[in-house]
């Protein structure tokens, strides 16, 4: 006998993020548990792994902050909570939540919410914008953190918040079903080293997930140890702007190579420009080797080595010899990241 609950989850896009995954998770288990449950999104690859996900995923432009079309998914709701008797609107994410919360207001469908985050406001406006979350039936925050986070910056209200941690599979991570040829691969692919000391961050490559604080921690850090580490980033990396900004990779760095030189790629950066900012800052390098000097064509090297001709410019050569000292390295780092800072 089929439940008389039935829940319509709305989310801006079911792709890698962990409302969607929790999105997807909840949609599973309600219909294990013979609920009647429906999701509302834009896109997303995840759509794939709700179950009967063609009758039970329906798609409208609930991504989009345009008050029209904010009103426009508002009226779509309402259609989806007539023609499948939803009972229950859960909205995970600001601009849906004020489609759904019209929708619910005009239907009498139970409305919820879940707080997956810190919103910023740097006005009322914003701050009154993000309270969507809170005109609720009843708002679910993902940690008490979140909770805190709740209390503390809207305060002004008896909100009816509980909190429910976010879960994960733990047969999805249980380290037994990883196969030791798995292993072996992925070292080789991404020339791991046995000996270093890995730092993994797993999530999403964004502005607000720890990826550059980690690598600001590490430049501190290897100068007062000799230990070697790796820094593994593992999540999607659909943020170019801020993956650029990471990527700074060393041309050949997995080949037998001449210790004492170093062709750097700085992806966002022309090289001319850098070159004359670390100049000003007292470190001389070059764009090439002497023998190509005061050429104006990409260095056929490098065109050799297929790199990609967009970033062709963006290197830079660093040499060091037989006056070089101890800490040398250290502080031509230093003054490299506080070039790239000053260029920014």
């Amino acid at each position: 006998m089929q439940s008389k609950i039935c829940v319509l989850q709305v989310i801006p896009n079911l792709d890698v993020s962990g409302a969607s995954q929790g999105c997807v998770d909840v949609a599973n288990f309600l219909s294990e548990k013979n609920y009647n449950s429906y999701i509302l999104t834009h896109s997303g690859p995840k759509s794939i792994e709700v179950k009967d996900s063609n009758e039970k995923v329906f798609y409208a432009p609930v991504n989009s902050k345009n008050p029209l079309k904010i009103f426009l998914n508002a009226i779509k709701i309402i259609q989806l909570i007539k023609k499948l008797n939803i009972t229950i609107v859960h909205a995970r994410s600001r601009a849906p939540a004020w489609s759904s919360y019209f929708a619910c207001a005009l239907t009498g469908a139970k409305f919820i919410t879940t707080f997956h985050g810190t919103y910023n406001f740097s006005n009322p406006l914003k701050k009154y914008y993000n309270s969507i979350m809170l005109k609720t039936n009843g708002t679910i925050a993902i940690s008490e953190f979140i909770n805190d986070h709740i209390n503390n910056c809207y305060p002004t209200k008896n909100y009816n918040i509980r909190t429910i941690a976010r879960g994960i599979d733990l047969n999805f991570f249980d380290p037994n079903n990883v196969k030791a040829h798995q292993v072996e691969l992925i070292i080789k692919e991404f020339n791991i080293d046995y000996d270093a000391i890995k730092i993994l961050l797993a999530g999403r490559i964004t502005g607000w997930k720890g990826h550059k604080l980690l690598l600001q921690a590490i430049s501190t850090i290897i100068k007062k140890t000799n230990h070697k580490f790796e820094i593994i980033f593992v999540g999607p990396d659909e943020n170019y702007k801020l993956k650029n900004s990471l990527n700074v990779q060393i041309i050949g760095e997995s080949m037998n190579r001449l210790p004492h030189i170093s062709n750097i790629q700085f992806k966002d950066i022309n090289s001319e420009v850098l070159l004359i900012q670390l100049d000003l800052n007292g470190l001389g390098v070059s764009r090439g080797s002497a023998c190509a000097s005061g050429a104006q064509k990409p260095s056929h090297v490098l065109q050799a080595m297929n790199i990609d001709s967009k970033f062709i410019n963006n290197h830079l050569r660093f040499s060091f010899g037989w006056t070089t000292q101890t800490g040398d390295g250290s502080k031509a780092a230093d003054i490299v990241m506080k070039a790239v800072k000053e260029i920014q």
